[in-house]
């Protein structure tokens, strides 16, 4: 039976178990199946973790083989320490090899935290606790330098990308947007070591821009970040005009208009007041009849197209027929199911108004959110972008009260800008 001593020693700053033995074949080939088991070429040597149980492969090579612990793992643990100073945000940052001889004083300390999975401390930067950590770093074998965390500027070798991070810090963008921008930025840069960057033409940086996206496969939210840090030099440090980039492949929208389904519709059209007003939504959102076509609609062609959906939907049938048949009553249309009171036909455009000044005097929110869905869904975008958008633009509709869209000026989108520019939101 061979006999495979076992020696603690440290191998590329990893605590290790070297294997002492004479050579042969058999040997290796039998300890090349233990879990864990590495060749160090500097050593010469086999070695296995620290946490390999010896009892267990021991029984695995019964009468074969017998390993033997020569040396305890903790005597030959060399034990190493960064203290790194954040004067700017007054914290200790603490790196150790190895922590489990110091945990417990260091969760004494007062505001101190581990990081998880990782031997490292972020603590409260006061003097004492200075004090305190080297105390503690001395008192238990620890080899340890001190070094000042340098700011993200300082790290920056290129003198655009160091001018432009100091820029960010001036306008006082936060550091989470500042670490976001400078990667793309500095790679922007580099790719362009052998020209002018701010003599670039759009054509080049947008060109720059559909290359990146493609080669790296970036997520849409990447996407924004390349081209937001990138608009950042040119727009706000260079001060060229307002910058755009068409990334979407271009998209034919067919209808923006959805069909809203009987069940769906009834609801909707009980929160309008005016008969007439209701059959107009029923016609447009529910059966897809366009302005013009309701305009000339005749009373032969509004049976046609009623019989269908009744077929469809007979538990509604009652709700829409009771709804008709109040109309006529109180209308007593001749030619046109829509008749003015001249008895002449409605225009195509005054079809489109009326409709449009019904959804916002009667804030039909459930027809917005159905007409926006439905772009959402054309244009591509995913899930959480979808919710996003809808939610902002919900909140851009109540701020006109559930104005329709369209009625809306540019004077009167562009003061909502500037409003929620001056307010406290974020960026997004």
């Amino acid at each position: 039976m061979q006999t495979i001593n076992l020696i603690n020693t440290l191998h590329k700053g990893e605590n290790r178990l070297k294997l002492i033995f004479n050579y042969q074949l058999s040997v290796v080939d039998k300890i090349k199946t233990i879990s864990g088991r590495r060749y160090s070429r500097t050593m010469g040597k086999w070695h296995l973790p620290v946490s390999t149980n010896i009892s267990s492969i021991n029984q695995k090579f019964i009468n074969q083989l017998k390993f033997i612990l020569v040396q305890q793992t903790k005597e030959l643990v060399q034990r190493n320490a960064v203290i790194i100073i954040d004067k700017k945000q007054k914290k200790i940052h603490l790196k150790l090899n190895n922590d489990e001889s110091i945990k417990k004083e260091l969760d004494k300390i007062e505001k101190s935290f581990r990081i998880n999975n990782y031997p490292k401390w972020i603590i409260s930067g006061t003097n004492r606790n200075y004090l305190l950590i080297k105390k503690l770093l001395k008192q238990n074998n620890y080899k340890y330098r001190i070094e000042y965390k340098k700011e993200i500027d300082e790290l920056q070798e290129n003198p655009i990308v160091k001018h432009y991070v100091q820029t960010m810090v001036m306008r006082n963008n936060s550091k989470k947007t500042i670490e976001i921008y400078t990667p793309f930025f500095k790679k922007f840069v580099k790719n362009f070591d052998k020209k002018e960057i701010f003599k670039l033409t759009y054509n080049e940086i947008n060109t720059y821009v559909k290359r990146q996206i493609k080669n790296r496969n970036l997520s849409e939210q990447q996407q924004k970040q390349l081209i937001s840090a990138i608009k950042y030099y040119y727009e706000k440090i260079q001060g060229r005009k307002k910058m755009y980039f068409n990334l979407q492949n271009k998209t034919q929208i067919i209808n923006h208009r959805p069909a809203i389904s009987i069940p769906e519709i009834i609801p909707i059209l009980e929160q309008v007041k005016n008969i007439k007003a209701k059959l107009f939504i029923f016609f447009y959102y529910s059966l897809c009849i366009e302005f013009s076509e309701i305009a000339e609609l005749t009373l032969g062609r509004s049976k046609k197209l009623l019989i269908p959906t009744f077929q469809k939907y007979p538990e509604e049938k009652e709700n829409i027929l009771q709804i008709v048949k109040n109309y006529y009553e109180q209308y007593k249309p001749e030619k046109y199911f829509f008749e003015t009171e001249l008895n002449k036909t409605y225009s195509k455009e005054e079809v489109k108004l009326f409709i449009y000044k019904i959804t916002s005097k009667y804030k039909l929110v459930t027809i917005y959110k159905k007409v926006y869905l439905q772009i959402c869904k054309q244009i591509g975008l995913n899930e959480n972008s979808t919710k996003n958008y809808l939610s902002y633009f919900l909140t851009f509709l109540k701020k006109f009260n559930f104005k329709h869209p369209l009625a809306i000026t540019n004077e009167q989108i562009r003061n909502f800008l500037i409003e929620l520019n001056k307010g406290n939101y974020s960026k997004n």
